[in-house]
Parts: structure tokens; C-alpha cells; sequence
């Protein structure tokens, strides 16, 4: 037999910015996250179900959206009334973008419908660096907040550096 529960976590946002997790188990302490240097926005998430479209048009649908202000474009397959294989489109975008975001997917896919749906976000701050290496100078995208930091290499530039010199973009990221 499989455990059938969920998890749900409760929180209170205080004065100075931050998200105070609460927990009914008296054993753990609260927990406090800063992002006094974080983003929150709102964006819009467009879908909609397409069960007549090849998987050419549907990609071709795909780049035509990329091609507006959006954020993310994505698929997933999914199984539709009387048992008919299709596919849930997903856009990301602004609220400014949604009306002509709207007129791609209708010109581009057979829907007759799209559900929107308005999203809140946390988003980590980001700033691109660059580094100095052995190949020349990388960018590094460091991204930070709600008391996280990371760093990783810019993908185009260990691409570009792999072709130039003929190795794997792993052997690139192993040299520098």
C-alpha cells in the first residue's frame, strides 16, 4: 500500500519583507526566509487542449509564440475526451502581452478556446558577470535572494568555446 497524504505549509508575510514558515509540529522551529532583494510580480499563464494538430504544426505553433513577448512556451501530453492522445499547450507572459499572445495561438493552433489563468511569481534577482578564463571572458549568470545564491556559465559562450576549440561543453566547464 501507498501513502495517500499531502503537506501543506502555512505562512504570515511580516513588516520587513520576509516569509515566516509555520509549523503545527511544536518540535521545529519557525523558519524565517529574507528576501528584503527579491521579485514578486504577477504574470499570466494562457493553455489551452489541442487534439487535431500534427506534431510539425504544433511545433511550428510553438516557434510563432516564442516569437512574442513571452516568457515560457511549453507542451505536455495529455489524454482527452473519448480517449483521444492531445496536447496542453502553456504560455507565460506578461499582462501586456496576453491579447496578442492570444491572436498567435488562435492563428497557430486549431483551439477554439484558451483558459488564462493569473499567476503570483518569486523570482530570484539576476545579473550576468563576466569572468575571465583561459578561453577569454565568459559571462556567468549569478542569481540571488530568499537567502540563495548560485552561479552558473552562460550556455551560448561554453558552446561556442567547445566548437572553437573541438571538445565537449563538459571538458570546457572541466578546464575552467
Amino acid at each position: 500500500p501507498v501513502a495517500n497524504c499531502i503537506r501543506a505549509i502555512l505562512g504570515e508575510k511580516t513588516e520587513n519583507n520576509s516569509i515566516t514558515e509555520s509549523n503545527n509540529d511544536t518540535s521545529q522551529n519557525n523558519r524565517t526566509i529574507e528576501n528584503s532583494d527579491t521579485i514578486q510580480d504577477t504574470i499570466v499563464e494562457l493553455r489551452c487542449n489541442i487534439d487535431d494538430m500534427t506534431a510539425e504544426e504544433l511545433s511550428f505553433a510553438v516557434e510563432q509564440i516564442w516569437q512574442d513577448d513571452v516568457l515560457d512556451v511549453y507542451t505536455t501530453p495529455i489524454s482527452m475526451k473519448k480517449g483521444r492522445q492531445g496536447t496542453l499547450l502553456n504560455v507565460m507572459c506578461k499582462e501586456s502581452a496576453k491579447e496578442d499572445v492570444a491572436v498567435t495561438i488562435f492563428k497557430h493552433t486549431s483551439t477554439i478556446g484558451i483558459r488564462e489563468y493569473k499567476c503570483s511569481r518569486m523570482i530570484l534577482n539576476r545579473k550576468i558577470e563576466k569572468v575571465s578564463t583561459q578561453y577569454g571572458d565568459i559571462d556567468v549568470k549569478k542569481t540571488y535572494g530568499y537567502g540563495v545564491e548560485k552561479s552558473k556559465l552562460e550556455f551560448e559562450d561554453l558552446k561556442k568555446i567547445a566548437i572553437e576549440n573541438n571538445i565537449s561543453i563538459r571538458e570546457v566547464k572541466e578546464n575552467i
